[in-house]
């Protein structure tokens, strides 16, 4: 089967009781998402990167915000849903609702967009370049 390369203006829907890790999952909510290739993860990265003094080498180095980064990729990866409620009410699929889901169902929707294979893309070059014996 040929490969697929992701497209952040492809959207798919996906239902709660389909995404992996949640067990009571609901069939009538859904969500949409879009793919994060490696091009958008790294531009969020580097937002929330910010230069440090280190205090053993007193060089500048490298700190991320990972949590600004998880926060930030569900805000780009989920661009609508269905069946979503906060006091009883239905509620509009904006960041600040977006943040209030479960750890499970945000992991899940962005390994469905893509994030599993940003993260596994380095491991997966070296197997798939391996060099002559």
């Amino acid at each position: 089967m040929p490969v697929q390369l992701l497209d952040s203006d492809e959207r798919r829907e996906v239902s709660d009781a389909a995404l992996i890790g949640v067990t009571d999952g609901d069939p009538e909510t859904v969500y949409v998402i879009r793919s994060i290739g490696i091009d958008e993860h790294r531009a969020i990265a580097k937002r929330h990167t910010t230069e440090i003094l280190d205090r053993r080498s007193h060089q500048k180095v490298p700190e991320t915000n990972y949590h600004a980064v998880v926060d930030d990729v569900l805000d780009f990866v989920l661009v609508d849903w269905r069946g979503i409620l906060f006091r009883g009410q239905p509620v509009p699929c904006e960041r600040a609702y977006k943040l209030k889901l479960d750890y499970v169902r945000k992991q899940a929707l962005s390994d469905l967009a893509g994030m599993n294979q940003i993260q596994r893309a380095p491991e997966v070059r070296a197997e798939s370049f391996r060099q002559p014996a």
